[in-house]
């Protein structure tokens, strides 16, 4: 192999070496899941009539700790809040009820079961009175 062949034969190589070291490579994607429950709890003024109104939604365990929180709602829109991540608690399993008071009255209320079953997925049951 003369001098040219070698200096031609060893950029070629040369290119391939580049062309493999910055190619795109390819992985494996890597999945992660995530499971969680929700109650969505809400309170509408079906009519529109108060305009706009604060809702104050009070959740309580089965130990009788109240969870708070409010919510400012406008006309005939629903006024949607999610236990428990609205209220910044971690849902333990068991019975909970709930109210909404709006102008010092109670506007709604409800009563609902987190439970925990053997496949570590938490479940909702809401209990219609």
């Amino acid at each position: 192999m003369n001098r040219k062949e070698l200096t031609a034969a060893c950029l070629v190589l040369f290119i391939l070496v580049a062309f493999y070291c910055f190619a795109e490579k390819k992985t494996e994607i890597s999945w992660q899941k995530s499971e969680g429950i929700t109650v969505q709890l809400g309170v509408r003024d079906k009519n529109g009539e108060l305009k706009k109104y604060r809702a104050l939604f009070i959740v309580r365990d089965k130990n009788g700790k109240e969870y708070k929180l409010e919510k400012d709602v406008r006309g005939d829109v629903w006024g949607f809040v999610y236990f428990p991540e609205d209220f910044k608690v971690y849902g333990e399993p068991g019975d909970y009820t709930w109210k909404c008071i709006v102008k010092g009255k109670v506007a709604a209320s409800g009563q609902f079961r987190l439970t925990t079953v053997k496949t570590d997925c938490d479940q909702a049951t809401v209990m219609r009175e």
